[in-house]
C-alpha cells in the first residue's frame, strides 16, 4: 500500500559517498555529521545521566532521537509516520557510519560540537490560516459509530465510499473527500506533514501547514504529479474523543479555485463531533477479531497471494502481503512484491453490517465490511475468504 510520504530516512534512496569521518577530541559520538549528497544531518550533543540526545535533518525536517552507548557505539530510536525506527552511529575503520533498517550510509564528521537547535527549520512553514467561510445551507451528513457529521454547501452532494464521503458540484473539475483518520493530536498530524520528492512517479510537492482555528490545521500541496501541475488543500481536524476527520480537495492547478478552498473551510467548519456508538453488533465482533490473525491465501494459474492482518487487543495492527506471479510458455517472467504496513484498527456497525476498519500510519483508511462464514475457523473480508488464528505478532 503506498504511502502519502514516498521517502523514509536512510533508505536505499541515498546514494553512499566516499567521505571519510574526520578526527575529534573528546568523545567520537559528540557533534555534527553529513552526507550532503544524501541531504542528511546529525547532530549529537553530550549524554546527559549515560544517554544522548540529539536529531536527524532529513530534507529540512528534523527528527529527534534518544540513545545510549553500546559495544563503542551510539544505539537510538527516532520517530518516523508514528513508528519508532531503530538506528546506530558508530565509527569503523575511521569512517562514520549511520545504520537504520539495514541501509549503511557513511557520513562525515563535520565538527566536534552538536548544532544549535536553531539552525535548521523544517520545510512546513507555520502561520495562522483564516477560518471564514459561508456558513453550509444543504444536508447534514452523519455516521454515529465513527463520532461525525457535517453540512454540505449549497448544490454539493455527496456519495460514501469505502469509510470516506466524495463530494462534488456538477461543472467543477475538482472533488472534495472527507475521511476520518485516527491521529491523537495536531502534533501528531503535523509530524506528518512532509515535502513530497518521489522521482519514481514524478511527483514533487512542496507543503505549508497553518493553524486553522482551536483544533485544526490547514495544509496545502503545491507541485506536480505525473507531469501536472497539482493542488491539494485540507483542513485536518481532532475529535475530543479520539481520531478525527480531514476534508480535502484536489485538482490540477488550472482548474483550482477558491471556490474549491471555500468549499474545504465551510465544509470544515460544519463538522460536528459525538462520542462514537458503539453498537453490541461491533463489540461482539471487536470480541471475535481480537488478538488474531486474520490470513488469506490464493494460489492459481501461475499467481500466489498472501495477506496477514494481525489485530493486537492494543488496538494496533500489523499488515503484510506477499504475491507472486510467473508465466508459462515461450515468453516467461516472473513477478514478486510484498507490502508491510501497521496502524490501528476498529469496528464499526452500518445498520446490520459489522466493518473493519484499518486506519494506516500512512493516513490512509482502508474498510473491510464482515461476514459469518459456515467453518468456524474462517470469516469473510469483502467478501474473501481469510482464516481466523491467534496470533503471535503482538506485544
Amino acid at each position: 500500500m503506498k504511502k502519502l510520504v514516498f521517502f523514509a530516512l536512510c533508505s536505499a534512496l541515498f546514494t553512499v559517498s566516499s567521505v571519510h569521518g574526520q578526527t575529534g577530541t573528546g568523545d567520537p559520538l559528540v557533534g555534527t555529521f553529513s552526507n550532503k549528497q544524501a541531504g542528511l544531518g546529525l547532530s549529537v550533543s553530550p549524554p546527559q545521566d549515560g544517554l544522548y540526545k540529539g536529531f536527524f535533518d532529513y530534507q529540512g525536517t528534523r527528527y529527534p532521537f534518544t540513545g545510549f552507548k553500546l559495544l563503542g557505539m551510539l544505539s537510538g530510536e527516532y520517530t518516523f509516520e508514528g513508528n519508532a525506527i531503530a538506528f546506530s552511529l558508530a565509527k569503523v575503520g575511521g569512517v562514520y557510519y549511520v545504520t537504520s533498517e539495514g541501509v549503511s550510509i557513511d557520513v562525515e564528521r563535520t565538527s566536534a560540537s552538536p548544532a544549535a537547535a536553531a539552525e535548521t527549520k523544517s520545510t512546513a512553514s507555520v502561520a495562522q490560516a483564516s477560518n471564514q467561510a459561508p456558513g453550509a445551507i444543504g444536508a447534514r451528513v452523519g455516521d454515529p459509530s465513527s463520532g461525525f457529521s457535517f453540512q454540505l454547501p449549497a448544490s454539493w452532494t455527496q456519495t460514501q465510499e469505502n469509510g470516506s464521503y466524495i463530494i462534488k458540484k456538477a461543472g467543477l473539475n475538482a472533488q472534495i473527500g472527507l475521511a476520518p483518520h485516527n491521529y491523537s493530536s495536531l502534533e501528531e498530524i503535523r509530524r506528518n506533514v512532509f515535502d513530497i520528492q518521489d522521482t519514481e512517479s514524478n511527483t514533487f510537492l512542496r507543503a505549508t501547514v497553518a493553524a486553522y482555528g482551536a483544533n485544526s490545521l490547514f495544509i496545502r500541496y503545491d507541485g506536480q504529479s505525473q507531469g501536472q501541475s497539482i493542488v491539494i488543500e485540507m483542513v485536518s481536524m481532532v475529535s475530543p474523543h479520539g481520531g478525527g476527520v480531514s476534508v480535502v480537495g484536489s485538482g490540477a492547478q488550472t482548474d483550482y479555485s477558491t471556490q474549491i478552498t471555500t468549499a474545504i473551510k465551510t465544509i470544515a467548519n460544519s463538522v460536528q463531533f459525538q462520542k462514537p456508538q458503539v453498537s453490541p453488533l461491533a463489540q461482539q465482533w471487536k470480541q471475535r477479531v481480537s488478538g488474531k490473525q486474520l490470513l488469506f491465501l490464493q494460489t492459481g494459474n501461475g499467481s500466489s497471494d498472501k495477506i496477514t492482518i494481525d489485530l493486537c487487543p492494543s488496538g494496533r495492527f500489523e499488515y503484510y502481503s506477499n504475491s507472486s506471479y510467473m508465466s508459462g510458455g515461450f515468453s516467461q517472467f516472473s513477478y514478486a512484491g510484498q507490502d508491510a504496513n501497521s496502524g490501528t484498527w476498529k469496528i464499526v456497525a452500518r445498520g446490520t453490517q459489522p466493518v473493519l476498519q484499518l486506519f494506516f500510519d500512512s493516513g490512509t483508511l482502508q474498510e473491510y465490511p464482515l461476514s459469518a462464514r459456515q467453518a468456524a475457523n474462517e470469516i469473510g473480508l469483502n467478501g474473501q475468504r481469510y482464516f481466523i488464528q491467534p496470533t503471535s505478532n503482538c506485544p
